[in-house]
């Protein structure tokens, strides 16, 4: 019997997990198409995600500074160093060569993660210098970071030409297409796939195992859920909640704030300490999908799962996009939803307790969505794709 072809996933996630969380998808669509995996991370491990029976490789850990992503910190918040550059380089090189895959998947780069460099372009030469190459992938969600800079858009198209054999693009073209974001994708148009959303999956039970989605799809709705991701983003988002709770018009219903594991515990007890009756701050939960179905409102950020989420569930929806420093991605995705009707924007320089009280009043007043007709199955049509790439392969 032929062994199977082994695919190598590197993935790097900075402030939030769901850059992790999709790879984890990948990884076991993949396995489905009977493909080995390898996944190597580089973040700070996350709890609870799934990468079914994938090889995982742990690099040194590296994570963002701050909300800006100014500069990369170990696991334990310290500046990293050339030497420290060197060595996690080093054993990355190290597992690529050792696994010596058919495919090589990174995520981002080169449209992203530029100050990985360090690391990424040597992984690039290693591959490239290999008698049988293996087909080198770069995995993007649908919106990409604007470039300001005109010559960083030249060196991307150049990297992407000179090492990446395809693009998978993680959205639907009837949605956003790429060029929205990146008008140079016209110049890598023939390496471009879009693959469809890739969703992480909803659970089927709730957390206690006593109620299942099917059994809650009709069930009323009740409360605001409040959520900012599974990062370390989005106090000033909680903290404004709490004080726009009482003056909206849905002062009299159960308030969730769901934090993600990101925040410091000290933070995250100092903003449980301030909730008033009638407001529950807990952490992220697995079961965040069956709760947004709930909830009359949902109040977060625009990142690519929770807008996945929403498209989804119809709820109404009050957007804060996370701007960090330059940051564009959120703010074009939130601004295509509500082109759609389907949520509230405020930006994140005017969010206060009267911006958001206003837009979760004109939230409540929005028609129930039914489920937003897009493709979201990018995760299988990834693994097609790459599969189909390596027929032929020993």
């Amino acid at each position: 019997m032929a062994s199977r072809a082994r695919v190598v996933i590197y993935v790097q996630h900075l402030l939030g997990s769901g850059h992790l969380r999709r790879a984890a998808a990948l990884a076991r669509a993949m396995q489905a198409e009977n493909l080995a995996v390898t996944v190597i991370s580089g973040g700070v491990p996350v709890p609870g995600v799934n990468f079914g029976s994938s090889e995982i490789c742990q690099l040194p850990a590296l994570k963002a500074l701050d909300e800006r992503i100014s500069e990369l910190v170990d696991a334990d918040g310290h500046r990293i160093t050339d030497a420290w550059r060197q060595q996690r380089s080093a054993q990355l090189l190290d597992i690529v060569n050792r696994a010596q895959p058919q495919a090589l998947i990174i995520e981002s780069f080169p449209f992203g993660r530029r100050k990985l460099r360090f690391e990424l372009i040597p992984l690039l030469e290693l591959v490239d210098s290999w008698c049988r190459k293996p087909k080198v992938i770069c995995s993007i969600r649908d919106i990409l970071q604007r470039q300001s800079k005109s010559e960083r858009v030249v060196e991307t198209v150049a990297l992407v030409r000179r090492y990446i054999d395809m693009v998978l693009v993680h959205g639907d073209r009837e949605f956003i297409t790429l060029e929205k974001s990146y008008p140079a994708a016209s110049e890598i148009a023939d390496k471009i796939y879009y693959t469809g959303f890739v969703e992480e999956g909803e659970d089927s039970q709730s957390v206690n195992g006593a109620e299942t989605i099917a059994e809650n799809r009709d069930a009323s709705r009740a409360g605001v859920l409040v959520s900012a991701g599974g990062g370390a983003v989005g106090a000033q988002l909680f903290a404004t909640a709490l004080d726009a709770r009482p003056l909206t018009r849905l002062h009299d219903e159960p308030w969730r704030c769901l934090v993600g594991y990101g925040m410091a515990e000290p933070e995250f007890r100092a903003l449980a300490d301030r909730a008033e009756p009638g407001i529950t701050v807990e952490r992220a939960r697995s079961d965040f999908r069956r709760l947004l179905r709930r909830a009359v409102v949902s109040i977060s950020q625009a990142g690519y799962n929770t807008v996945l989420d929403l498209m989804d569930t119809g709820t109404p929806a009050v957007l804060v996009p996370f701007v960090g420093e330059g940051e564009t991605e959120q703010t074009q995705r939130a601004e295509r939803m509500q082109e759609l009707a389907r949520a509230q924007v405020v930006a994140p320089e005017l969010l206060d307790a009267a911006t958001l009280t206003a837009a979760v009043d004109r939230a409540v007043t929005m028609e129930r969505s039914p489920r937003m007709q897009h493709n979201s199955e990018g995760a299988a049509h990834s693994a097609r794709i790459i599969a189909a790439s390596l027929t032929g392969s020993d």
